[in-house]
């Protein structure tokens, strides 16, 4: 039956079968999309239109929807491009600067987290420390400059695969892991996960220490008000 087909319709026929499996996943990318584009335009409003103080230890925040607006909305294109043509996806530039872009900004957004918990940390536990302007604008820059240079490596380890189908007796072609070089992406994929993990422990970490300086400053707090050393005056003592 096959054999009475064109390679193009048998590729086509293909393609619809396997754009059937994805539609669930279509349909949570859609959410993905819907919510992530509305939470981060959310943000970024209320802090350029409704907030009339800009306090400091909000700088990064518009920041971070920003990018996590641009990782949505790239993220979700791609993988809705994905999806849309899961074997017919020949172009390997477009491949490879897809999955570049959307890991880059997704990195990016995941250090700026990490910058954030640290300002946290520094502004509860380490009040003395002061964290400038130009503090700030340089972890910007590094943020942005270690999630493209970490991305780098998607171009020599990613792009558009030819894949065989031999019951349909048809080479199609799909955007993920290149066969060569199965060592080194290995290696990357393991140092991506090593990364993320460090990352994760660093977060939980610096978080337990200010939960753990907001509690102590609580239990001062409520001692202070018990020894009649609070008013709204003169506020909390602490000594």
């Amino acid at each position: 039956m096959a054999s009475t087909k064109t390679q193009d319709e048998r590729l086509a026929e293909w393609n619809s079968s396997v754009m059937k499996y994805l539609i669930p996943n279509d349909v949570v990318l859609s959410l993905y999309l819907i919510l992530g584009t509305i939470g981060n335009i959310t943000v970024i409003l209320v802090y350029v239109f409704k907030m009339k103080v800009k306090r400091d230890d909000r700088f990064f925040i518009p920041v971070l929807a920003s990018v996590d607006f641009i990782a949505c909305l790239i993220g979700a294109s791609f993988a809705f491009t994905w999806n849309i043509i899961p074997v017919k996806f020949s172009n390997g530039i477009v491949c490879e600067a897809l999955w570049f872009v959307s890991q880059a900004v997704t990195i990016i957004s995941a250090v700026l987290l990490i910058i954030i918990a640290v300002q946290r940390y520094l502004k509860v536990c380490k009040p003395s420390f002061i964290f400038t302007q130009k503090m700030k604008n340089v972890c910007i820059i590094l943020a942005v400059c270690f999630g493209f240079a970490f991305s780098v490596p998607i171009f020599f380890y990613y792009g558009s695969v030819e894949i065989y189908n031999p019951k349909l007796n048809v080479t199609g072609f799909w955007c993920g892991q290149k066969r060569e070089n199965i060592e080194h992406v290995i290696i990357y994929d393991i140092s991506a996960v090593v990364v993320a993990v460090i990352a994760s422990f660093v977060l939980i970490i610096l978080y337990i220490l200010i939960g753990k300086a907001i509690y102590q400053k609580f239990i001062v707090f409520q001692q202070s008000v018990k020894e009649g050393k609070y008013t709204k005056n003169t506020g909390v003592r602490w000594s």
